[in-house]
């Protein structure tokens, strides 16, 4: 299972990209394809975060608490993601694309939920299964930093605009980075395979 964890920010990336070459001037099917790849991308941190967990789980509360916070941060970002979706279908314009996002997402605390506290938990509960890794000796903390960084990078190069929306495409090169170092760690490795032949 660790050899697919640099693939849930490197789907992110190919998200990303789409949307910089049309998708953000949706709604169009740039929009729609790019948050499409976003819901895989997503689906694979949750995969992610339940593989770091099964190496993590001798620490259970700690461990239960991150990989909640993560599995419930990875279902409110894929709603996030179908809204965007399901707000671009039917729509012509920003300003329709917009009104429908608000009207799907006009329950108390939804739009909060998606939108705000969705990634937090997510990337909170992903942080600290890898904290606990690399206390565990299972990867460097130098790993855990950069994985840190790249994810502060993607949250505050998110809304930008212009060249400043580069940022998050640094953050999630740094992310894929990082994930392929906890993927190729030798006791990651060997944690997963003996999970494998259980």
């Amino acid at each position: 299972m660790a050899r697919f964890f640099p693939l849930a920010p490197a789907f992110w990336l190919v998200g990303w990209c789409l949307m910089r070459i049309g998708g953000s001037n949706g709604p169009n099917v740039g929009w729609i394809a790019a948050h499409s790849v976003w819901i895989v991308a997503f689906a694979l941190f949750g995969v992610a975060a339940f593989g770091l967990y099964r190496f993590v789980a001798e620490h259970r509360a700690a461990g239960l608490t991150a990989l909640a916070l993560s599995l419930v941060g990875t279902v409110a970002m894929i709603a996030h993601m179908g809204v965007d979706i399901a707000a671009a279908v039917g729509t012509d314009t920003r300003a329709e694309l917009a009104a429908e996002s608000a009207r799907l997402t006009s329950a108390p605390g939804v739009e909060l939920l998606l939108f705000d506290v969705g990634p937090a938990l997510l990337f909170a509960g992903l942080l600290g299964l890898l904290a606990r890794a690399a206390a565990a000796g299972a990867l460097s903390w130098t790993t855990w930093t950069l994985v840190a960084v790249g994810i502060v990078l993607m949250v505050v190069g998110r809304p930008l605009d212009g060249w400043l929306r580069a940022l998050e495409g640094f953050g999630v090169l740094a992310v894929i980075i990082g994930m392929d170092q906890v993927a190729s760690s030798s006791r990651m490795n060997r944690a997963d395979r003996s999970h494998t032949s259980v």
